[in-house]
């Protein structure tokens, strides 16, 4: 198998496993343990910086959630198997960048990885991080050039792949779809404040050799669980959730780029 092949079928099993991938870098965060402190030697400092960080992390979940509300039927999913798309994806987000999802996890896992305060870790990661999503892409835009063909590729040439370009942008063709945010992302957003509660506990274990518990990030992680669970269980015990097709005119006006995300 020529090396071009190898990268691609890699891509694919990535692809496949995509929701998993990020979870690779986590057993960095134990062995990155020194140079943790609090800043000033403050914890109420720390917990500024703390919602510094929280911020990065939920400034990636914003871009993931306006993506997804925005996006038509059709286009980017959640499958796991390879499929080709019914629609190309070029206004929205999708206007100003190729790949605004995993841009979007990209953020989220740079906030977690800013907490333990470690600039080779961030290196480290964005070197992983880029290394295997670039995989991923390599072997979705195989699927895309081969739906699309020159679409895709005017398409490819204009648009960044992962660093937004501003001035290229285009309004959503479709409306705001809530039903569309909570259905899908919900599990994305709550992971990602599951692991930001429990890497501040372990940042408080490596600075102050004892675990401590926060009630203040306790009630936020308990907030976001019920926010899951009422979620998770309209999803699966009612239709509330289910998504409403998008009219053939909306999906054409979108043509968008996206497979599954």
């Amino acid at each position: 198998m020529l090396l071009d092949e190898r990268l691609r079928a890699a891509g694919r099993f990535l692809f496949s496993k995509r929701s998993y991938t990020p979870l690779v870098l986590l057993p960095l965060f134990i062995f990155e343990y020194e140079g943790v402190f609090y800043p000033a030697g403050s914890h109420a400092w720390d917990e500024v910086f703390e919602y510094v960080c929280l911020g990065v992390v939920l400034a990636g979940a914003a871009l993931r959630v306006w993506t997804v509300a925005h996006v038509p039927e059709g286009t980017s999913g959640r499958k796991t198997k390879r499929h080709a798309p019914h629609a190309l994806n070029v206004t929205g987000a999708y206007s100003v960048v190729r790949n605004p999802l995993y841009l979007g996890n990209y953020v989220i896992f740079a906030g977690l990885t800013l907490l333990m305060q470690n600039w080779e870790l961030l290196l480290i990661n964005t070197l992983v991080f880029a290394g295997a999503y670039g995989l991923i892409v390599l072997g979705e835009e195989q699927v895309l050039q081969e739906t699309f063909g020159d679409e895709y590729r005017e398409y490819a040439a204009r648009v960044p792949c992962f660093i937004p370009r501003l001035r290229l942008w285009v309004a959503p063709a479709t409306p705001w779809n809530w039903r569309m945010v909570l259905r899908r992302e919900h599990d994305s957003v709550f992971a990602s404040i599951v692991l930001f509660v429990a890497i501040c506990h372990y940042r408080d274990r490596l600075v102050t050799g004892r675990w401590a518990f926060d009630l203040y990030l306790a009630v936020f992680a308990g907030a976001a669980f019920a926010a899951w669970l009422v979620i998770k269980s309209l999803k699966l015990y009612t239709r509330l959730l289910n998504v409403r097709r998008v009219g053939r005119a909306a999906a054409e006006g979108s043509r968008s780029a996206g497979g599954g995300r």
